[in-house]
């Protein structure tokens, strides 16, 4: 599982999402963000939604909003999940806060 770390300053994340296996055809994946030690609206926004790859299309992003306060905090952390129609699932595990 790929890790990120972000600061509450940087106040919002891209994650690059790569489509392999071919461009031929048309792909979708649903994504989520759930929460670990990191809780929506207090550290971050939560989102949901889904990506939608035209054939040839290789690159989408998902954005997703840091909430960014005055209190320091230790490390936190969410992972955002990409579902596809076969059920199959890959994450992403973001760790936000002061160090």
């Amino acid at each position: 599982v790929p890790h990120i770390t972000v600061e509450e300053e940087d106040g919002e994340i891209r994650l690059l999402v790569i489509r392999a296996q071919g461009l031929l055809g048309r792909v979708t994946a649903e994504f989520r963000t759930v929460s670990l030690t990191a809780f929506s609206p207090e550290d971050y926004q939560n989102v949901a939604g889904t990506l939608e790859f035209q054939p040839g299309e290789r690159y989408k992003y998902i954005f997703i909003n840091i909430t960014d306060n005055s209190i320091p905090e230790l490390e936190k952390s969410f992972k955002v999940e990409l579902l596809n129609l076969e059920g199959g699932v890959c994450e992403f595990l973001v760790r936000a806060g002061d160090e």
